[in-house]
């Protein structure tokens, strides 16, 4: 569970870059350890 969620943000990190971190999904709360906006819809 919480291994697909990390691969999900490896993902999107890639994808995004680590300028927007705003269209991460909601269920990922790893973004605050990452430095992330603090994803508070989790």
């Amino acid at each position: 569970m919480h291994s697909s969620i990390s691969r999900r943000l490896e993902n999107r990190l890639k994808l995004t870059g680590n300028h927007s971190g705003k269209i991460l999904p909601k269920k990922s709360r790893t973004t605050i350890q990452s430095g992330f906006a603090s994803p508070e819809i989790f």
